[in-house]
């Protein structure tokens, strides 16, 4: 991918690595260089295109997962998310009684029907 002058991490800005790194990405999703649904560079490869530690780029990812504008399945890769700005919650509940509220619920903050 063809680096332009906003693609570029700078060691003297004030602003962390990883923020930084996290507003390219999220840049690249609004200019649909990443769209819904599609994998995004591995953290490998954004530690190599940006010659910056696994780390910043796991905190960047992180972040952007919780803020919904990525979401993640273990062994496949990080995907961008359909709906942007929305961040998936899951919950886990020992009790059966409380699962067809929680459905109902969920449901309704989709905007689906609810089986």
């Amino acid at each position: 991918m063809a680096r332009n002058q906003a693609d570029v991490i700078d060691r003297d800005s004030p602003v962390p690595i990883y923020r930084q790194l996290k507003e390219i990405i999220k840049r690249r999703i609004a200019h649909g260089e990443f769209k819904p649904g599609e994998r995004i560079s591995t953290e490998y490869e954004l530690c190599r295109e940006f010659s910056i530690s696994r780390t910043s780029v796991r905190q960047a990812l992180l972040e952007l997962t919780q803020e919904g504008y990525l979401y993640r399945h273990q062994g496949s890769g990080t995907f961008v998310n359909h709906r942007r700005g929305h961040a998936a919650v899951r919950v886990m509940i020992p009790e059966a009684h409380w699962a067809p509220y929680l459905r109902r619920a969920a449901a309704a903050v989709d905007g689906v029907r609810p089986r």
